[in-house]
């Protein structure tokens, strides 16, 4: 799971939430209840590969 934080435009509530249900659904501010539709960019850096032995 990717986790997000955002910023509720309405009531100004920090919330969090989860990259794949964002992408496929919309996210709904805890305080308020406003429902989103909000758009991911996702940079993915790879920090360490090992090989499988």
């Amino acid at each position: 799971m990717i986790e997000f934080s955002w910023h509720c435009p309405k009531c100004g509530t920090d919330n969090v939430g989860d990259a794949a249900e964002a992408m496929e659904y919309t996210c709904v501010c805890k305080q308020c209840g406003t429902e989103y539709e909000i758009y991911l960019d996702v940079d993915i850096y790879i920090s360490a590969i090992k090989e499988v032995p």
